[in-house]
């Protein structure tokens, strides 16, 4: 089943700066795009926050990565797993 979110906003008009905007987790992310190109799906970054973003097949794909890792091992944690 897909993760989504709401834009409230015609799909044709949603830009990367809404996306990010938008999107429900807190934290900083990277944001690839599917399209299609010469009859390929391809993924796409985009980096000009006022663009338009692509569309597959009518619908918003987006691949989503955490920039910073939400969890953080402590040092305590590291000593453990750390070889003797």
């Amino acid at each position: 089943m897909p993760n989504a979110f709401a834009v409230p906003k015609a799909i044709d008009d949603i830009t990367l700066s809404d996306i990010e905007k938008l999107f429900p987790l807190e934290g900083e992310f990277f944001f690839r795009f599917k399209y299609r190109y010469n009859g390929a799906g391809v993924w796409l970054d985009l980096n000009n926050k006022k663009v338009k973003v692509p569309k597959h097949d009518s619908k918003i794909i987006i691949k989503v990565t955490r920039k910073v890792p939400k969890y953080l091992p402590t040092e305590a944690e590291e000593a453990k797993e750390a070889p003797s």
